[in-house]
């Protein structure tokens, strides 16, 4: 190869670097402002689950509000039967809901007082379980379904820098010295409900205890927990159980939104925009303003998100289930259904109803109160002393820690 050659190969090579340096020079600024402008998910669409929600019964019970609590006597006789059985943990349930109630038998009381032990581990529950034994009866199977597919896209228009919530990335529950439990508890809640185990924050905010945050990190969404002073000082795991239960199921794909609507208008205003560019005059069009932003910036976003057939199709889909019969309040009770589900999977985790309705109460939702039926309570004791209930803790213990018995 002669001298002449050897040096047009060397500047060719050398000219082709600069081109190319100066060509990514050019595009990274543009890219990294679209990448600031827009905060991408993590996940794509749960297409699998919302298959499965589309597959339930399309009727769905009523507004938890309308069943009435337990029948005592009843509930007493099985009480009874399971004390003579030597079912202790059973009688138990039996006998804190008898409590609240209304109750004053001295043995009933004395049981009622003594805490739940949960197991040292959960599994993971399955999608499919989640559906159809742990979720609210009221959760209407196609709304959910179009929240499944919106919801890891829709919040991603709402998430902010940590400082924006007052938060800082020194301020982490893990970076303690001395670790409390619930940072342990979270990764085993999490694994339940099925999804990630949150980034802890410590709030600022006095009157704290758990804080939904959505985060906007380097550019993608990431849900995370700002725990108050307050969740930092209990040391009752039914109740931390409890709490966490609550606050990871609205970081479920299905529920995400549900930290960021301000009411049942919000989601049908999205719902009647999304049916607008995929099942074109099946509902009414949409309002000027969807989830705080103008209306054409959201048909914009929703167009690029649903330009792939594999996100489209189970869509239209969903909607299709939901049909034309659409007004505010069918979203209302949705929403109601979404926190009843809060509620039994945080009773769920904890296995002891005086630990949840403390929470409930230092939320001033107490029984008896004019919000008692909107909160589910009579719902609650319900599932709390339902063969349902027993089943799903038995499926949630561990298989290498099954040989104590779920309580």
């Amino acid at each position: 190869m002669s001298d002449a050659l050897l040096i047009a190969i060397v500047a060719t090579t050398i000219a082709g670097f600069i081109i190319g340096a100066v060509t990514w020079m050019l595009i990274l600024p543009a890219r990294a402002a679209r990448l600031q402008d827009r905060v991408l998910p993590e996940a794509g669409p749960p297409t699998e689950l919302v298959e499965q929600l589309l597959a339930q019964p399309t009727e769905v019970a009523g507004p938890c509000q309308e069943i009435g609590p337990p029948e005592r006597a009843s509930l007493r006789q099985e009480w009874t039967d399971l004390m003579e059985q030597g079912r202790p943990a059973l009688a138990r349930r039996r006998a804190q809901v008898l409590w609240q109630l209304g109750e004053a038998d001295p043995e009933l009381a004395a049981q009622s007082a003594e805490p739940g032990s949960p197991p040292e581990g959960y599994r993971r529950m399955d999608d499919n379980r989640w559906i159809t034994a742990l979720a609210s009866p009221g959760l209407d199977p196609g709304l959910t379904g179009i929240m499944a597919l919106l919801g890891p896209e829709v919040i991603t228009w709402h998430a902010h820098p940590s400082s924006q919530y007052g938060l800082s990335r020194d301020q982490r529950v893990e970076t303690l010295s001395a670790p409390p439990r619930i940072s342990e508890l979270a990764a085993d809640v999490a694994r339940v409900v099925g999804v990630a185990a949150p980034v802890m924050f410590i709030t600022p905010e006095r009157e704290a205890r758990l804080i939904h945050v959505n985060l906007s990190v380097v550019g993608r969404y990431h849900a995370a927990l700002a725990v108050g002073k307050a969740a930092l000082q209990i040391s009752d795991e039914n109740v931390l159980r409890f709490m966490l239960g609550r606050k990871l199921t609205y970081m479920r794909p299905e529920h995400l939104l549900c930290t960021e609507v301000d009411g049942p208008e919000d989601l049908m205003g999205l719902h009647r925009t999304v049916a607008s560019l995929l099942r074109p005059s099946t509902l009414p069009p949409p309002p000027e303003t969807v989830t705080g932003l103008p209306l054409e910036i959201v048909e914009q976003r929703l167009r690029e998100h649903f330009a792939e057939a594999s996100r489209a199709a189970p869509m239209r889909r969903a909607l299709a289930a939901v049909g034309t019969s659409l007004d505010v309040e069918r979203w209302a009770a949705w929403l109601a259904a979404t926190e009843e589900t809060s509620f039994r999977c945080g009773l769920l985790m904890a296995g002891d109803l005086p630990a949840a309705l403390r929470i409930l109460e230092m939320d001033d939702v107490k029984p008896g109160t004019d919000r008692e039926t909107e909160l589910c309570y009579n719902a609650l004791y319900r599932f709390f002393v339902s063969s349902e209930y027993e089943t799903l803790r038995q499926e949630l213990a561990e298989p290498d820690r099954t040989d104590s018995t779920p309580t």
